[in-house]
């Protein structure tokens, strides 16, 4: 009942209540290694949410992938069952307001033609809204007067391309020594996953500006993803270092969901990376069936390489194979 307790003890006895929002609890799968301590916070979103005369409510989302994982926590699952509420894609008439509704709030006016063929790029794929919002921050900086262009939105590869656009944009711009932290940073920023359930990972910055590069070079590229809206930054909430990881919509997108770039390295295509793909792009030729082994590879051998004293040869960046 320590949640519920605590709530009684912040909120003012005026009958008012709080509202409490998980976002993203596959994280807690994820990125929670101790199974302990996930139980323990799990159980204590039970037992609050059970709680006769609680003022604590509370609203928990979930990726669909990952469906299956809380259906193992006792309490969880039944709540699941009798309290869940789908989110089903958006209809055509919802994503053209998801398009002028804040367009508007910002003072700029979208062309018909705009909304119409941005609602047609997506409509069938409801995994792409958060390339949908991060096009229309793009239209925005090339915005002509107060309006969002077709013309424009064409240029930077629609809703599918924008993205990728931008990261090959940011990467070939890059030296030597900047494509390298690139690769370093991305590949911590990921956690490898089973098909479609890969997640993203808060990373300490001091942990990157440690690996074995040039310390400039990855500085600089945190700074360059980060003031582009692909890295977001904060702090860890026990040493107050500072951290960073995937933007939050961006990350929201599995591997599958996201767009595939068109690009070759190699006289090979890219295939199957998604977000991670787009920015890395040109770094190193990967098929689809190498990643689905390097995938199953990660995942039976993730623990004993933890565990073991080759740990540091990997953080340093040499390839997995190498340290198993």
């Amino acid at each position: 009942r320590g949640l519920v307790q605590l709530v009684d003890r912040l909120l003012p006895d005026d009958g008012s209540e709080l509202v409490l929002v998980v976002d993203q609890l596959e994280e807690v799968f994820t990125m929670v290694e101790e199974e302990q301590t996930r139980d323990r916070f799990l159980q204590s979103l039970v037992a609050a949410s059970q709680e006769r005369g609680s003022r604590l409510r509370i609203i928990v989302t979930l990726r669909a992938d990952f469906y299956d994982r809380p259906l193992s926590v006792p309490g969880l699952a039944e709540l699941m069952r009798t309290r869940m509420e789908t989110v089903t894609p958006l209809t055509a008439e919802e994503l053209e307001r998801a398009i002028g509704g804040p367009a508007a709030r910002v003072g700029v006016v979208p062309e018909l033609a705009l909304v119409a063929e941005m609602v047609a790029d997506v409509s069938d794929r409801p995994g792409a809204l958060p390339l949908l919002q991060y096009a229309l921050t793009e239209l925005f900086e090339r915005r002509r007067g107060r309006a969002l262009t077709l013309e424009a939105y064409r240029e930077i590869g629609g809703v599918s391309g924008a993205l990728a656009r931008r990261a090959e944009e940011l990467y070939e711009a890059m030296n030597e020594e900047g494509r390298e932290a690139t690769k370093q940073l991305f590949l911590r920023l990921v956690i490898p996953g089973d098909g479609p359930s890969d997640t993203r990972r808060l990373v300490p910055r001091a942990e990157l500006l440690s690996i074995q590069l040039d310390r400039r070079a990855m500085e600089g590229v945190i700074d360059t993803f980060g003031r582009h809206r692909l890295l977001a930054f904060d702090r860890d909430p026990a040493t107050r270092g500072p951290t960073v990881e995937v933007a939050d919509d961006i990350g929201r997108l599995t591997i599958q969901d996201a767009p595939q770039p068109s690009s070759k390295v190699g006289g090979h295509h890219r295939e199957g990376l998604g977000v991670v793909g787009a920015a890395l792009d040109h770094l190193e030729v990967v098929d689809a069936g190498q990643l689905g082994s390097w995938r199953r590879a990660w995942s039976a051998a993730r623990t004993r390489v933890v565990r073991s004293s080759r740990l540091p040869a990997l953080l340093m960046g040499w390839p997995l194979r190498s340290v198993l």
